[in-house]
């Protein structure tokens, strides 16, 4: 990794430039990680999830909808302030202890 400063005016930020290696070895390690961890998963989780996004997630609630299953109620939720509103975050240690060894 590499750390180039950037000035704009008066301003200056550093950022920081990774080499092809660490970029391959980054996604090599996120391609084996999600083989394993992928599969322990909600079904019902689609952020940051291989050959899933959010129009799949709505086309979901929308399957729910026309189903009749979500036919009493939705759940609004502010993913904004999400991390501020939940007072605890399971460890992915434990979550997945029997996978980590």
């Amino acid at each position: 990794m590499k750390t180039v400063t950037l000035y704009k005016g008066e301003k200056a930020r550093d950022i920081a430039l990774y080499s092809m290696r660490d970029k391959v070895v980054q996604q090599s390690m996120a391609n084996e990680l999600t083989k394993i961890f992928d599969p322990l998963l909600s079904k019902a989780a689609f952020a940051y999830r291989p050959n899933k996004s959010a129009l799949d997630a709505v086309g979901v609630i929308e399957a729910n909808v026309k189903s009749g299953r979500f036919s009493h109620f939705l759940e609004d939720r502010d993913l904004m302030r999400f991390p501020q509103k939940t007072f605890h975050f399971l460890c992915p240690c434990a979550m997945f202890s029997d996978e980590i060894q």
